[in-house]
Parts: C-alpha cells; structure tokens; sequence
C-alpha cells in the first residue's frame, strides 16, 4: 500500500489549457487563426517536398553502403536534421506547440 499522509488534501484534477489557449495574446482573434491555416498549408507543401528529399538521402545512403560498406557521414547528420525538422513541422501541425519551425522559428 501507498503512504497517503503525504498527499495535499486539496487533490481535485489540474486542468491544463490547450496549446494556443489562454496563453496568447491573439485569444478570440480570428485573424490569428486564419494564419495559422496558411502556414500550416505552406508546412504541409513543404512537408511532401521533404517526404521525396527523405526518401532521395535513403536511396543515396544505400547507394554507399551497398559499394564502400560503411555509411556515409554528411547524408546521415543531414537526415538527423530532416527528421527533426520534420518532427517541428508536425507538431506544430498537430497543435501540440505553437512554434512554427524554420524558417520561421524565432530561435
């Protein structure tokens, strides 16, 4: 069994905000919402052209390891970015965070 003597006695459930929520300052605004439309179908573009670039470095990749047997570094670290990038786009896609990826991250 748990130990309960260390638990707050005020245990109701924590509702967090959804991402874009509240925490914003474009709440309720509708224009805020109509850009993220357009980038999200600008990411979606993007998104396929990158699925074929993807798909360009696997074939590249195995192109080297069939004919030198070892992997070729700058394709490697590149589809490590790609993937990354990638992984941005849909989350931002998908609402999970409001950071759009490059190229128009502000970091």
């Amino acid at each position: 069994m748990t130990d309960d003597s260390n638990l707050p006695e005020d245990d109701d459930p924590v509702t967090l905000d959804e991402p874009g929520t509240g925490t914003d300052e474009n709440t309720g605004d509708k224009n805020a919402i109509w850009m993220r439309l357009l980038y999200m179908i600008i990411f979606a573009v993007l998104f396929g052209v990158s699925e074929t670039i993807l798909a360009l470095g696997a074939i590249l990749q195995f192109g080297f390891l069939l004919f030198t047997r070892k992997r070729n570094e700058k394709i490697a670290e590149f589809g490590v970015t790609l993937s990354d990038w990638m992984r941005d786009v849909a989350r931002f896609q998908t609402a999970v965070t409001e950071k759009k990826p490059f190229p128009w991250s502000e970091t």
